[in-house]
């Protein structure tokens, strides 16, 4: 397994909402959603996504989400 740190696809974010049956947004507002995050963790096995992690916040607060 790799772990990569900022560099969140949508693509990746897409395929992981879905295997896990969550819906998914807008592609643009979750493209902007996803450039958006102060932080992001990937986790790679053979190529591909198996999970990911994301920090937001309002410049105030900030939440760590997935």
């Amino acid at each position: 397994m790799d772990y990569i740190e900022n560099n969140l696809t949508y693509e990746d974010y897409v395929a992981l909402r879905t295997s896990v049956d969550w819906c998914n947004f807008d592609e643009e507002q979750t493209r902007k959603s996803v450039s958006n995050s102060l932080y992001t963790i990937t986790v790679m096995e053979d190529n591909r996504a198996i999970a990911m992690g994301r920090m937001i916040g309002d410049g105030m607060r900030k939440v760590i989400r997935h």
